[in-house]
């Protein structure tokens, strides 16, 4: 990953924009962003349990061999915006301390579902502190700089700066997967952001766009303009861009090609 731009006005406010190399990128889409949208954890789970059921008498049915087939065999087969939020999340997860205990797709059940309230929850960790973290994805090819959907960006970072009962409906989402989670990490991070929520008015908001064109800083920076004049100097703003020089419309098909051996 390389900065390309970047403007700082505190630690938790500012805007960047990244890039990654077609090998990195290639690499996110293959292994971490796949395993995501697949929910390898959830998978391996599955198939050691059916694996387990097809060795026992009784359980032969075709059925759970089709089962057991999906599972090895699961192709990825994603919408472009929502291998851009996964990898969005991949990379906060691993360069700006960020973490995501909970994998948002296993709350659909039908997985073309689209979620409600924030496209980013979790947590964030700066100064030695850990804070909430609510923020919005948006992937886009348009030449137009900033792109459309910074407009749609805009208002729901302003929904999530200006609602308390949404941050209330997120928080309290959070909390109820702390007992589904075998991380004791989980409720660690929550009890700490949960403090500095309702004692010092702390959170953090995160927009993030995804970008398959050019560089420039214009894709977000009048955007963040906008927001650091809105968003109450509690609460942290931060705008971020990710570039890539691979067509979106390659994504789906490199994450089900093997790399280089």
């Amino acid at each position: 990953m390389k900065t390309e731009y970047e403007v700082i006005n505190s630690s938790n406010r500012g805007y960047k924009g990244v890039s990654f190399p077609d090998a990195e990128f290639e690499e996110y889409l293959r292994g971490s962003v796949k395993d995501k949208l697949n929910d390898q954890e959830i998978n391996s789970v599955l198939l050691n349990d059916l694996a387990t059921l097809k060795g026992d008498t009784g359980f032969k049915s075709d059925i759970l061999l089709a089962d057991i087939q999906s599972l090895v065999g699961s192709r990825a087969s994603f919408r472009t915006w929502e291998i851009g939020e996964a990898f969005a999340e991949e990379v906060l997860s691993n360069e700006f301390q960020c973490r995501f205990y909970w994998n948002a797709r296993r709350d659909s059940r039908n997985p073309n579902e689209n979620r409600a309230g924030a496209d980013l929850v979790g947590f964030i960790e700066s100064q030695n502190e850990v804070y909430f973290l609510f923020g919005e994805v948006k992937t886009s090819s348009e030449d137009r700089k900033p792109p459309t959907v910074m407009k749609s960006m805009e208002s729901q970072l302003k929904q999530l700066a200006e609602s308390q009962e949404v941050r209330h409906n997120l928080i309290k989402y959070l909390c109820s997967k702390i007992p589904l989670s075998e991380e004791s990490s989980f409720k660690t991070d929550f009890n700490r952001a949960r403090r500095s929520y309702y004692k010092d008015e702390k959170m953090q908001l995160i927009g993030v766009l995804v970008r398959d064109t050019e560089v420039n800083k214009k894709d977000i920076s009048g955007s963040y303009n906008f927001l650091d004049k809105l968003v109450k100097d509690s609460y942290g703003i931060r705008l971020i861009a990710m570039y890539v020089s691979i067509s979106k419309q390659m994504w789906p098909t490199i994450m089900n090609t093997r790399g280089k051996q």
